[in-house]
């Protein structure tokens, strides 16, 4: 017995972003996170973007706007940066991708209407995001299709990613193969990081993102050491011992319990606890044994001990 095919066929062009594609539409309720803020929707983050006012942004986050419509009406009154129209497209391009990595259930839904042309047909003249009467720019669409095709890409591509160090808060920062950077927003504690991408690819960028392909590591990712206070205690000994033989001009009060011996004891005594395959490579026993010979002896030549 023959069965009949029930699932949606999809169609070559998908012309207004209503129905069963009304999640393409920048009104969609989908909350985003873009800039270190948090948005209801595309047309609350977009809107957002033109004023360079962080009053005036604040006004659309989430706690505070939830309706498109609303965005929208706000967004005209605002004070417009002088750049908007050279930087509007990027920053929708971006809001989107943010719009389909961080709701995975509407990345599914993009993936699966698979190589159809997307345009935002309206009614109410927008012939530079969408189209009237099949006239116009379709800008938002030509976006849509190129987030898409980037997470087709995705699925398809292992990353191999390398650490590369630490951003302002001690988060671990990895390069893939591509140039792109990935932020380990649990500070290497976790047993597997947790990657985000970074606004701007900067180092020192809010977290965009989560990482959605698959990936390794080449070599083995950032772990945080369980001796990290000890480095770090070791590290400020090391520095006052340079303040001490400079700036500080000899004077103890910097010093552990005010004291040289104290203070090279201390950090002897910090030196010797670490595994032999864990030991500083930037103190090493001998340059501990020369400040302690530099600061306990006078009409020795004042040098940096750490060369």
């Amino acid at each position: 017995m023959n069965q009949t095919n029930t699932s949606k066929r999809i169609p070559t062009q998908i012309n207004e972003f209503r129905g069963d594609y009304a999640f393409l539409s920048n009104f969609y309720p989908a909350p985003i996170s873009y800039m270190g803020q948090t948005y209801a929707n595309n047309e609350a983050a977009f809107q957002a973007q033109k004023t360079l006012s962080a009053r005036e942004q604040r006004k659309f986050c989430i706690f505070r706007m939830h309706n498109p419509s609303d965005a929208k009406k706000l967004g005209r009154d605002l004070t417009l940066r002088p750049d908007w129209e050279k930087v509007k497209v990027r920053f929708m391009y971006e809001i989107c991708m943010c719009k389909f990595m961080q709701n995975p259930e509407l990345r599914d839904k993009l993936l699966a209407t698979g190589e159809s042309t997307l345009v935002e047909g309206n009614n109410w003249g927008d012939y530079f995001w969408g189209k009237v009467n099949n006239c116009g720019e379709n800008q938002l669409g030509i976006i849509l299709m190129d987030v898409r095709a980037k997470l087709q890409w995705n699925a398809k591509t292992k990353l191999v990613l390398e650490y590369t160090g630490m951003d302002d808060f001690s988060c671990p920062v990895y390069k893939d193969q591509f140039g792109k950077l990935w932020k380990d927003i649990d500070l290497g504690k976790g047993a597997e990081p947790n990657l985000y991408s970074l606004s701007f690819n900067h180092i020192d960028g809010e977290p965009s993102h989560p990482i959605q392909q698959e990936y390794t590591f080449h070599p083995a990712p950032y772990q945080r050491s369980s001796y990290e206070f000890e480095y770090r205690m070791l590290s400020k000994l090391q520095s006052d011992c340079e303040y001490y033989l400079g700036y500080g001009n000899r004077s103890p009060s910097i010093l552990c319990n005010h004291s040289v011996q104290n203070h090279i004891a201390r950090m002897k005594e910090l030196w010797n606890g670490f595994p032999t395959n864990q030991k500083p490579e930037w103190l090493t026993w001998e340059q501990l044994l020369q400040y302690e010979k530099v600061m306990t002896e006078t009409g020795i030549p004042v040098k940096n001990c750490s060369d």
